[in-house]
């Protein structure tokens, strides 16, 4: 859990701010905004915006991290100072009270402004441990997918969209807190002198309330609008038993494809909490698109996830439309002379109105009629329909799309052919620097001698100890011989250096004793390695 201390604000200055903005303008990029970065945006003085950085990593406004080079990450306490001034010199709060709620998503804290009046602050605090399959419950984005996020931006959404919705609910008249101000991640709303509904254990009228809060699911789905979460945590009865909405990020449209569960489950909801706390027992079971007629479409002036936009038409059916009348001849005159004295006077209306007119006039085929009344068919339809074609005079029989066609043909022919001569030119660069770079000819494996092999075989293919080989494998081995008893020398002693110099010394002396008591002969022959075959 993030812990808000506001006693701190106080003591920031005007540079602490300002290098707080500019490593959350580096984090937008940035997962660890790179220190230099920070420095530039802040714009202090040498080594000003350094001392700041200090100052607030001390304070654990900021983490340093040195892992791949040398930058700074927020959290949610410089976060938090951010908006807090924002409100603060927007003359909305001047001081922050103790905390009145906290949920899976947000602290809820209460807060004044300068006539004394009490008002809720709600911070958003998405990315809790124990919520962090917030990505997938809820679309922030209108159906975009997340690619990377922070949870700082994704707080900021949540509260811009609580806020939006809230506002307009209000406005049309929903029981609702009046929204005040938002800034980053934070919401200020107005006060409700009321508790919760899971709180309250005794009700005068319990069957009126149920009542009312089935007929705000019913109201809320008139305006196109599913709350998604309504339950007794998110209702709040005010001391005349008025209900109030609270918290909205998970709003739906009732044009969603899982619009008619969401509606259910707020029902069931209301249903199971009045059954089980207050013993209402009833049947009354509002159902979506049925005893909910819409009014006004605010799920498409929200955006709200799932709207869909009734008056835009089908892109078949548009498209088949614009066929028709590109087709038809001149029946799309009306559509021209139908239209408002604005469209009439542009002159770019106009050009594209004779444009139109020169495309549509086409000259009349054998097939048609020299009637005005009759139906005059184009070449494509034609075509369409399989219908032959009678040519013109002087023509040979050939249309342009034939030309055209033969054209594309030709043209992709001829294009073949020069990636085939450009891939063959490739190959015999690529060969020709192959044999420039190897001078020498690849020798294989199996004609390579042995390297460091005790055996070697002659021209004549007589097999032949190699002496050299042999020779320096006997001293390795006598040498880890008398290292090995070197160390049981030095253990058997006792022996305890202080240093690493009388550490070596000592163990060059042993070395010099075993070489004398064990390998030394008194020949002066030294090691015995005779290889005389």
């Amino acid at each position: 859990m993030v812990k808000f201390d506001a006693t701190l604000l106080r003591y920031l200055d005007e540079e602490d701010f300002r290098v707080l903005a500019a490593v959350e303008l580096a984090s937008r990029n940035h997962e660890i905004a790179p220190a230099m970065l920070v420095e530039k945006i802040a714009g202090l003085k040498a080594g000003g915006a350094r001392k700041r950085l200090r100052w607030l990593l001390k304070h654990n406004f900021l983490m340093h991290d040195m892992k791949f080079y040398d930058g700074y990450r927020m959290n949610y306490m410089a976060y938090d100072y951010l908006a807090m001034r924002t409100f603060v010199k927007r003359g909305i709060i001047c001081g922050v009270a103790n905390k009145i709620g906290v949920g899976k998503e947000s602290d809820v804290y209460s807060c004044t402004n300068d006539d004394e009046k009490e008002m809720v602050m709600k911070i958003h605090r998405l990315g809790r441990t124990s919520f962090r399959s917030i990505k997938k419950n809820r679309d922030y984005k209108n159906g975009r997918a997340l690619h990377g996020e922070s949870w700082f931006y994704l707080s900021r959404l949540a509260a811009t969209k609580e806020f939006a919705f809230m506002k307009a609910l209000y406005e049309e008249g929903f029981p609702t807190p009046e929204p005040i101000d938002q800034n980053r991640h934070m919401v200020i709303m107005s006060r409700v002198n009321g508790t919760t509904l899971t709180n309250v254990r005794e009700l005068e009228h319990p069957h009126r309330v149920f009542k009312d809060c089935i007929d705000l699911v019913v109201k809320f789905a008139k305006y196109g609008l599913i709350h998604g979460d309504f339950n007794e945590f998110n209702i709040m009865l005010t001391d005349d038993d008025e209900v109030i909405v609270i918290d909205f990020p998970q709003m739906t449209s009732t044009n969603h494809p899982n619009a008619k569960m969401y509606f259910d489950r707020d029902v069931k909801c209301i249903h199971d909490f009045f059954r089980r706390r207050f013993k209402v027992m009833t049947e009354y079971k509002p159902e979506l698109h049925v005893d909910t007629e819409r009014q006004t479409c605010l799920d498409k002036r929200l955006q709200v996830t799932g709207y869909n936009k009734e008056n835009e038409k089908d892109p078949l059916a548009a498209l088949l439309d614009t066929k028709d009348g590109r087709d038809g001849g001149d029946a799309d005159e009306s559509d021209y002379s139908s239209s408002d004295d604005d469209s009439q006077a542009d002159p770019d209306f106009d050009d594209a109105k004779k444009a139109s007119k020169k495309k549509r006039h086409v000259d009349p085929t054998a097939g048609a009629t020299e009637d005005a009344d009759a139906p005059k068919l184009s070449k494509d339809l034609l075509m369409e329909l399989a219908i032959p074609q009678k040519p013109r005079e002087g023509d040979d029989g050939r249309h342009e799309d034939d030309e055209e066609e033969e054209e594309e043909e030709y043209d992709s022919e001829k294009e073949a052919e020069r990636k085939k001569a450009l891939k063959e030119l490739k190959k015999k660069k690529k060969a020709m620097d192959a044999a420039s770079t190897c001078s020498t000819r690849r020798v294989p494996k199996s004609s390579l001698k042995p390297r460091n092999s005790m055996i070697s075989v002659s021209e004549s293919g007589v097999s032949e100890i190699n002496k050299e080989v042999v020779t320096n494998r006997v001293k390795g081995i006598l040498k880890r011989e008398e290292m090995r008893e070197v160390y049981r020398v030095c253990k058997k002693n006792s022996q305890k250096p202080a240093d690493k110099r009388s550490t070596k010394n000592d163990i060059n002396n042993a070395r010099r004793d075993v070489r004398a008591m064990k390998y030394d002969k008194p020949g002066g022959g030294g090691v015995g390695c005779d290889f005389t075959m």
